[in-house]
């Protein structure tokens, strides 16, 4: 407790006559002094700004200011002198927000405190964020005699947090469904919006790697915009060449004071017009990977000191990146579109997210409509088992790389497909490929169909690995098991001992010593003891002068060669016939044309040396005489024309060696077709 006491002497007066002491408890009184001067200490040392207002004074330029501390000297660049008797509206400017002035104003008028956080501008024209609190300060009987401001300078902060949405908003643009000068024209714009700039542009490296391109560009308005329309030849750069190409050979930002005077700066004319006071020039990186050019022009020669390189730097790595990210994903949506395979994207249980066109012209479905099916719903009844156990690799985070199956289109049709499956971790999504194999697999049906009704296998031994292939018509061919691994000794040693076997073991290697093909016909015992014929036809595949595989095919051609022994034993017993008689014998192929004649006396005793084996119909029709040869062709003619004719006679004149003619008898028996085709007529020649 504080005691203040007063003497008072009232030794004179005659009803005291005495000295009166008075006592007065003063503790709060000492306690409110003592607050004060704590007070006024905090206001003049403190480092946030303090302002005081009048409270009754507000008119449409707010409060009277009364009293300012040496903070808010520093601060704002004013002294006390200039702004007492002044209102706070001397500290805005053409960005100071205006709806957060007018709810300032009607707190004021409310008598409420208030918090807000805005752009002021110092002395000299320099805009600064402060957050400033006002609140209204009563006397002792509740009466608002003034306002009490606390002021904080929050600049950086408040650049810290505009220059992340600022980077937040391009790279938000560079999602949009946008083309790349698209976007970064409105990233420009932005940019410009942000720091104060007046033009702004970007240059791209060209894909060659030669040039820069102008990309983009934007100004501050469409005046300014005239530097790029007036000048629209000037869109390629080269290494070194003006702003864009010295920063493009530096990789580091570089300014430009006084463009229209700069030695190096190419477009003098314009900068001059449109009073360009400087220019930046920041490089476009992402980690190692130059993209391009960012130019950023100024009018204003104050500007220059102000401007944040940290913000140019983020910026430069921010756009390259998402240049790049942007690029990538165009160059993927071309593929995607314009690629003939069908792409699909799919979640983890297999339903359909996406498609890409293909999927029209395979499956006939439009992209949109087969959207959340499941993969299943297309798929082939008999490969669906198939299907579902290669799946499970992708259910184990395992990729599909090479995957054949069947599925059915929308009208009903079978499409094959060769499918490559790639998981995704990081999306948990499925992305597809697949190919149509239609075609090629009904070519490989049809061939082995083919190969199946002419007994033709293929094989192949891989030098490198050791290791031999046959497929299931050679195993059939040498009659072991579908699931029989052959190897090259056992498969050699099946031929017929001795020449055989010789044979095809000189063949391989030769071919793999010096690459020569083979084509033989050769016995070989099968893995059931049979004794076949067959054709083995191989040749060599070779890399930097080493063979590395043989291959070929591989022919049952026993049946075959039983018939040519039997046609040899018939051709023994008709050439013996041939030789006991005068007669000519003929074999003629009415579909080739072709004749073959045995028999040698025929031709002797028309005084020709020549034994005439073999040869087409012109031999014929060069022998018999002119006046018959009309007469005989009808005659012959009339009688294969009818299905019911067996037998052919008839009789000419037959030129001999010497140019005369000799009478001759000729007859053959007729072979037909089962619809009465005539294929071939044997017969023979006589003379008469």
């Amino acid at each position: 407790m504080i005691i203040e006491f007063t003497l008072t002497n009232l030794l004179d007066d005659i009803y005291i006559e005495g000295i009166v002491i008075n006592f007065r408890d003063v503790t709060e009184r000492e306690k409110a002094i003592r607050e004060l001067k704590l007070m006024e200490s905090v206001i003049t040392n403190t480092s946030d700004a303090i302002i005081i207002t009048e409270a009754e004074s507000y008119d449409n330029h707010g409060p009277k200011i009364i009293f300012v501390n040496e903070a808010f000297s520093k601060m704002t660049g004013y002294n006390t002198e200039e702004v007492l008797g002044n209102t706070p509206k001397i500290l805005q400017g053409p960005k100071t927000d205006k709806l957060e002035l007018a709810k300032l104003s009607e707190a004021i008028k409310n008598w409420q405190k208030y918090e807000t956080t805005l752009i002021n501008y110092k002395k000299d024209g320099e805009p600064f964020w402060i957050n400033f609190t006002i609140t209204p300060i009563a006397n002792e009987k509740g009466w608002f005699t003034h306002w009490i401001a606390v002021e904080r300078d929050v600049t950086e902060a408040k650049k810290l947090e505009l220059e992340k949405k600022l980077l937040a908003e391009i790279s938000n643009l560079f999602l949009e469904p946008f083309s790349l000068e698209t976007i970064l024209s409105k990233s420009l714009e932005k940019i410009i919006a942000y720091e104060e700039f007046n033009l702004a542009e970007i240059w791209l490296i060209s894909a060659s790697n030669e040039t820069l391109s102008l990309t983009a560009f934007a100004g501050i308005t469409d005046e300014i915009k005239g530097f790029y329309l007036e000048n629209d030849y000037f869109k390629y750069i080269k290494k070194n060449q003006g702003l864009p190409g010295n920063v493009w050979k530096t990789k580091e930002v570089t300014y430009w004071e006084d463009p229209a005077n700069h030695p190096e700066y190419i477009r003098k004319r314009l900068a001059e017009k449109y009073e360009l006071s400087g220019m930046y020039g920041v490089p476009l990186i992402s980690g190692n990977e130059f993209v391009g050019v960012m130019c950023l022009g100024l009018t204003k020669t104050n500007l220059k000191h102000k401007i944040s390189i940290n913000i140019l730097q983020q910026l430069s790595q921010v756009l390259a990146a998402e240049i790049i990210r942007k690029k990538l994903t165009i160059e993927l949506n071309k593929i995607f579109t314009s690629s003939g395979d069908l792409i699909i994207i799919a979640d983890l249980e297999g339903k359909i997210k996406k498609a890409n066109p293909a999927i029209s012209a395979i499956l006939e479905y439009c992209p949109e409509e087969i959207i959340d099916l499941p993969f299943t719903h297309f798929i082939h009844p008999d490969d669906e088992e198939a299907t579902r156990k290669e799946a499970e690799k992708l259910s184990r985070g395992e990729s599909i790389l090479y995957f054949e199956n069947r599925l059915i289109s929308k009208k009903g049709d079978i499409k094959w497909l060769a499918w490559t499956f790639t998981p995704s971790k990081d999306d948990n999504l499925i992305y597809g490929i697949g190919k149509d194999i239609t075609e090629k697999k009904n070519l490989e049906d049809i061939l082995n169909k083919s190969n199946r009704l002419a007994r033709i296998g293929s094989w192949e031994i891989n030098i490198n690995k050791g290791t031999v292939y046959w497929s299931d018509i050679t195993k059939e061919i040498r009659e072991v098991d579908e699931d029989f691994i052959p190897t090259l000794e056992l498969g050699i040693s099946k031929f017929k001992e001795g020449e055989h076997r010789n044979k095809i073991q000189q063949n391989v290697q030769n071919c793999i010593e010096h690459g020569i093909p083979w084509d033989e016909e050769l016995l070989i015992e099968t893995f059931k003891g049979n004794w076949k014929w067959v054709r083995s036809i191989g040749e060599g595949e070779f890399l930097n002068g080493k063979c590395i595989r043989v291959y070929g095919s591989f022919q049952d051609i026993n049946e075959k060669k039983l018939a040519q022994q039997k046609l040899l034993e018939s051709n023994e017993r008709f050439n013996i016939v041939a030789k006991a008689t005068n007669d000519l014998i003929w074999d003629w192929d009415v579909i080739t044309g072709n004749t073959i004649r045995l028999g040698t006396s025929f031709f002797e005793n028309l005084g020709y040396k020549e034994n005439f084996t073999k040869s087409d119909k012109s031999l014929w029709t060069n022998l018999i005489h002119p006046d018959d040869l009309e007469r005989v062709e009808n005659n012959r003619n009339t009688v294969f024309e009818d299905p019911s004719k067996t037998y052919w006679e008839d009789q000419y004149r037959c030129k001999r060696a010497d140019g005369s003619y000799a009478y001759v008898y000729d007859r053959g028996y007729i072979v037909r077709t089962s619809n009465g085709k005539v294929l071939k007529m044997i017969g023979s020649t006589g003379h008469q």
